[in-house]
């Protein structure tokens, strides 16, 4: 107990290793989140985009119906859809999200 100069090799290595596990779990951690909020800030922005054509087509309705068109937002192809179902107009928004699958959102409006 008298000879005590400092950490041992056995410490450093045992807290080197304790730090990567910490580091190899954080990391795929990080960019996960980072993913799922690019995946979130993109559908935020094409519902509220969604939103606003809707409006437009419920205060104009001199458009023929059903009405595609596509429109790149946030670096992406978002194509959009209106048709007319049951007396009310429905507008659907569909684009490949970051993970590479199709999603869509839909609204409804009278």
């Amino acid at each position: 107990m008298l000879n005590n100069k400092g950490f041992s090799y056995a410490e450093v290595i045992v807290s080197f290793a304790i730090w990567v596990t910490i580091m190899m779990t954080f990391i795929p951690i990080a960019s996960q989140l980072k993913l799922e909020q690019q995946m979130f800030r993109e559908q935020r922005f094409i519902q509220s985009t969604l939103h606003d054509a809707m409006q437009q087509m419920l205060l104009d309705r001199s458009e023929p119906f059903p009405l595609t068109y596509t429109e790149t937002i946030l670096k992406k192809n978002v194509s959009f859809t209106f048709n007319i179902e049951k007396s009310l107009i429905k507008g659907c928004a569909t684009w490949e999200n970051a993970k590479k699958k199709e999603k869509s959102f839909c609204l409804n409006g009278y």
